[in-house]
């Protein structure tokens, strides 16, 4: 599921979307789901990915797949925000 809101600032327009994988992230799944978030990082200022509904076997592998949009979205006026279960 992905949502995507635009907000009006007052430097222009926002796009703030936010995925939500659900099931187990793994080997090609991460694959699929980082050229998503690459998809967005290019359109999005702040892309938000909530991983509660996901399994996420091997976090080592999604943190180091996760590196490539990290930094599309590291600069100015955009940014990754990530997080699961507490």
């Amino acid at each position: 599921m992905s949502v995507a809101e635009v907000t009006l600032s007052k430097d222009g327009i926002w796009l703030t979307a936010m995925l939500r994988p659900a099931g187990e992230l793994a080997g090609r799944a991460i694959e699929r789901f980082v050229d998503d978030l690459m998809a967005l990082a290019q359109r999005a200022n702040i892309v938000v990915v909530n991983l509660v509904a996901a399994t996420v076997p091997t976090p080592s592998a999604l943190a180091d797949a996760l590196r490539r949009p990290g930094a599309m979205l590291s600069g100015p006026d955009k940014a990754l925000v990530s997080f699961t279960r507490p």
